[in-house]
């Protein structure tokens, strides 16, 4: 518009010079006269010229009228020159009072004084001191910095649209409060972002509302726990930050087992009692997390440990009679105590409730069964009867007598007895019978030192007797010719022999 204006003062201006004088004061001030010629010729466009300098005032004091703008200068074959703005007049002073020359508008791509700029600046962000891109120019002819960017630098630049900076420390400098930001309840300050604009998140923290981006504040954990954040138990908490404290939290009870986890849950990671040293039980998991082996046992481990009476086959060299049964087969229970079920009281030599007889042992056919009752049988006495314990042995008289014995034979059922190795004389007496007979037998050597046998028992069982067995001497040549050797005497051995 001021273009328009200059051209259309420079139409009617008379082109006379600038520092011509006003009308004379028969009437009201008019316009200024004509502003000068622009100075510039040749082959360019002339510089366009300055606007004239007002008319004097009539002698009304109405000021006078701008100055019409120069007109432009001949040139060569350059086009003239634009006309300048026409300056306002002056207040009319009297009538020989000329009026003084008006300022000159933004817009005129010339910086004069009072503007930054006017038109392209040709400048850069940097060549203010700041970062970023180029510098323009307002339409009010002051510096555009929008560009530009002065965060970091440790000076909070409003123009350049800071809210706060950081110093050389990186510490934030903030020059406001919560509450003057519109958060009356809060006694923090705002924070600093790295765009240099006022972070809010702590004037908004502390208010048990979640507000914005925050994930918690407060006791409002806003629904969250420990396990909505992946873990598997414990205690979420916030931070006075308003951030997620997981401290409390802990991955066990996730079902995964987790480094420093022997197990998790029902997730034992194929773990057993038996894998951990045991025989056998139950393994758990503890609420921590680890392996819980008070459900396991040593027992069936196959080693007899403390508390033990067997583990498993081994029964520690025991038995049934070592237990003080009879017989029977002893074994072990899954709880590592002995199970004697399989013993049995007959054979162990007492007649216990239950059993018509008890011979200490659990053979059938000795007149006591296995299963110690009385056995109604016919038991023939006849056989071989060996010494139980040291066999016979005597001898007297330069071993004119030599005894030595270590079975006995019976025969004729027993009415015949000889023995054995050495046999010096059969006995004879009646028959006898097994289980429950006796015998009484003798047999005699005749001479000057009669030699008499005798063999007295009964039975026990259908297989073993005990008795004595004597031997008796009589005659004048028992002394062994007066002295001259070992005179014999009687002798008397008891005896226990089976077959």
């Amino acid at each position: 518009m001021k273009s328009v204006v200059r051209v259309l003062v420079t139409l009617f201006a008379l082109g006379s010079a600038s520092c011509a004088t006003g009308n004379t004061a028969e009437t009201a001030g008019t316009s200024g006269n004509t502003g000068g010629s622009s100075s510039s010729t040749g082959d360019t466009a002339g510089t366009a010229g300055k606007g004239g300098q007002g008319a004097s005032g009539g002698a009304d004091t109405t000021s006078g009228g701008g100055g019409n703008g120069g007109s432009g200068a001949t040139g060569g074959s350059g086009a003239g020159g634009m006309g300048g703005s026409g300056a306002t007049g002056a207040m009319g002073g009297s009538t020989t009072t000329s009026g003084s020359g008006g300022s000159v508008g933004c817009g005129n791509m010339t910086v004069e004084a009072g503007e930054d700029c006017d038109g392209p600046t040709g400048k850069s962000c940097a060549d203010l001191g700041y970062s970023g891109g180029n510098v323009g120019c307002t339409v009010a002819c002051t510096f555009n910095l929008s560009e530009c960017s002065g965060c970091g630098d440790g000076v909070i630049e409003q123009a350049l649209g800071e809210d706060c900076d950081f110093d050389a420390q990186g510490d934030p400098l903030v020059a406001a409060t919560c509450a003057s930001l519109g958060f009356p309840f809060s006694g923090a300050n705002p924070g600093c972002s790295d765009k240099c604009e006022f972070d809010i998140r702590p004037c908004q923290c502390g208010n048990d509302e979640i507000d914005g981006s925050e994930p918690c504040d407060g006791t409002n954990l806003n629904g969250k726990t420990c396990m909505s954040e992946g873990f598997g138990s414990g205690i979420l908490a916030c931070t006075p930050d308003c951030t997620l404290d997981l401290s409390g939290c802990s991955l066990c009870q996730n079902g995964n087992i987790d480094p420093g986890e022997g197990c998790d849950g029902a997730n034992l990671g194929g773990k057993t009692c038996i894998t951990q040293g045991f025989g056998g039980g139950t393994l758990m998991c503890t609420p921590g997390c680890q392996l819980d082996t008070s459900g396991c046992s040593l027992c069936n481990n196959g080693i007899i440990n403390p508390g033990e009476s067997c583990d498993g086959a081994n029964l520690g060299g025991n038995t049934c009679k070592t237990l003080g049964f009879g017989g029977g087969t002893l074994s072990c229970t899954q709880a590592c105590t002995f199970d004697t079920s399989g013993c049995s009281l007959c054979g162990n030599g007492t007649i216990n409730p239950g059993e018509g007889c008890d011979d200490g042992n659990t053979a059938n056919g000795d007149g006591c069964s296995a299963v110690c009752q009385i056995e109604s049988m016919v038991c023939d006495p006849d056989g071989t009867y060996t010494i139980v314990g040291a066999p016979i042995a005597y001898t007297c008289c330069f071993g004119l007598v030599n005894v030595n014995v270590n079975s006995f034979i019976f025969t004729n059922n027993g009415a015949t007895i000889g023995s054995s190795p050495s046999n010096p004389v059969s006995m004879v007496g009646a028959a006898t019978t097994c289980p429950s007979g006796s015998f009484n037998n003798t047999g005699s050597i005749p001479g000057g030192c009669a030699e008499t046998y005798h063999l007295v028992g009964s039975y026990t069982n259908a297989n073993t007797w005990t008795g004595t067995y004597e031997i008796q001497f009589s005659g004048s040549d028992c002394s062994c010719f007066g002295g001259l050797g070992v005179p014999c005497v009687n002798q008397l051995y008891s005896v226990t022999a089976q077959r």
